[in-house]
């Protein structure tokens, strides 16, 4: 039976339960606290509803063991405020994919060629429909109003909101999982198996590592897997309790290489991680920089 554990915040007692995650190590889980309604339906992308969010977290940080001095934001994906928080860590997505932001016109043709898949004739407006239940993806629009999710592009964003402390990565074949079809991954599972697991690394995979729970696939942890786990949760406690991944110090060497880093003179260099950890310069060989310019070239044909 799980050790019963009780926090106190400005609201309240919270009650939680302490849980085993090896032979050596406790963590305390403090679950389903009710700090504000929902962000969905109306109140999806509603500005004062995520600063009450990012309130809760700063004022009420300290009763379950942490700074509101160092409140880091952690998101994965799809998911990753203010000065109420002061580290990041997105980790396989950011707001530069193409997919997190949209402008207010493609939003609406693209709204508009769905329906029309579905047999809208483009007159009759009948009853709307659900669009969590119909997988249709929206983004938030980037608006032109101080009450808008997004008052400006990321870029105008980006150049007024002040530096913060981040690390970020993606996995070494984060596009993998997106390149092969459903209907090719139930017919030949083994072979995707094989290919996610024994090539290399695609998105989602981090989160093995860090949880300890395959997100994608189920496998059984080998030593190396168990020493990544390790590894990699060090690395992120570390970055969130003292924002530098390689330990509370600057001159840390709590392991055998250090996280350098990147900088505007050496912007590419990165950590690779692996069994052997190690920097290195030229992440992917400059392949942003590539897709840009293709992009760049497509818009002025």
């Amino acid at each position: 039976m799980p050790k019963q554990r009780v926090a106190v915040d400005r609201y309240g007692i919270v009650e939680g339960f302490r849980m085993a995650i090896d032979e050596a190590r406790e963590v305390d889980l403090f679950l389903g606290i009710p700090f504000a309604k929902p962000p969905v339906g109306k109140l999806r992308f509603k500005v004062d509803r995520w600063k009450e969010i990012n309130c809760f977290s700063s004022d009420n940080i300290h009763a379950f063991g942490g700074d509101p001095r160092l409140v880091t934001l952690f998101g994965q994906s799809a998911g990753g405020c203010l000065d109420l928080f002061h580290q990041v860590v997105p980790m396989a997505g950011n707001a530069e994919c193409e997919w997190s932001t949209v402008s207010r016109t493609r939003l609406v043709n693209s709204c508009r060629e769905f329906a029309a898949r579905k047999g809208w004739d483009g007159k009759n407006y009948g009853k709307g429909m659900d669009v969590s239940k119909i997988g249709l993806d929206l983004a938030p629009v980037v608006g032109s109003t101080s009450s808008d999710f997004l008052p400006k592009s990321i870029a105008e964003l980006r150049k007024e909101m002040p530096k913060k402390n981040i690390m970020v990565g993606t996995c070494e074949y984060e596009g993998l999982l997106f390149g092969i079809s459903l209907q090719d991954l139930l017919r030949n599972n083994d072979c995707f198996l094989n290919l996610l697991f024994t090539l290399a690394a695609t998105h989602c995979t981090e989160l093995t590592y860090l949880f300890g729970v395959s997100v994608v696939f189920g496998f059984r942890f080998n030593d190396s897997d168990k020493q990544m786990i390790d590894l990699m949760t060090r690395m992120w406690t570390n970055f969130a309790k003292y924002g530098n991944p390689n330990g509370p110090y600057e001159d840390s060497t709590v392991f055998n290489f250090k996280w350098e880093p990147a900088s505007l003179e050496n912007h590419t260099s990165f950590l690779s991680i692996s069994e052997k950890c190690e920097m290195r310069t030229n992440y992917k060989d400059k392949l942003a920089e590539f897709w840009k310019d293709i992009r760049i070239a497509g818009k002025s044909v």
